[in-house]
């Protein structure tokens, strides 16, 4: 068996609460940086040593070579991997127990990992409790105040509340509502200035 790393464990351990749910490996990269938002406003300290860069689907970090060392990976007809579905682990890695953690990593893999694996409904993490997933690590100040592919620095964030989102979705919504009809407004103002 592998030595199996402190971040890799955590991974591991997100893997097996998600044993009877579908995730994909970007869902798997989200909850993992829901944990470090946690952790940071939290426990004022970093909950893994990844590196996430702001990516065009939100934060991202480079988990393939992981997975693929962990899971059982299906094979789409084209020969590649299936990162869709991740929840078979090969079983010589079932065995990460939380206690392996210290406390205050406990605490937020509990937190965080709980409140996801429960609001999936179904026997996949889709449909809203991917679209609230989504909507909370696009709506961090991490994320929103990174540039688009760029390293988001985390630990410029320690001491600092960046678990709560700045907008909804639904704020979000109607902030884009009326501002397409008071551009509308503004473009005729405009025309009858000039």
């Amino acid at each position: 068996m592998l030595e199996i790393n402190d971040n890799e464990k955590k991974v591991l351990y997100i893997l097996q609460k998600f044993k009877d749910k579908s995730i994909s490996i970007l869902v798997l990269i989200k909850l993992l940086y829901c944990c470090e938002l946690k952790s940071i406003s939290k426990n004022k300290k970093r909950f893994t040593t990844y590196n996430f860069k702001h990516y065009k689907f939100g934060p991202f970090i480079n988990l393939y070579d992981t997975v693929n060392t962990y899971c059982n990976l299906d094979i789409k007809e084209n020969g590649d991997l299936d990162y869709n579905d991740l929840h078979n682990i090969k079983d010589i890695y079932k065995t990460i127990n939380i206690s392996e953690f210290n406390k205050e990593d406990q605490e937020i893999l509990n937190e965080v990992v709980e409140k996801w694996h429960k609001a999936c409904s179904t026997g996949k993490f889709s449909g809203n409790t991917l679209d609230g997933l989504m909507n909370y690590v696009y709506m961090t100040p991490p994320l929103f105040e990174t540039n688009y592919d760029e390293i988001i620095d985390l630990d410029s964030y320690i001491g600092q509340t960046i678990d709560k989102i700045y907008l909804s979705k639904t704020q979000l919504r109607s902030i884009k509502k009326k501002a397409n009809k008071y551009s509308d407004l503004f473009d005729e103002i405009s025309k009858v200035l000039q």
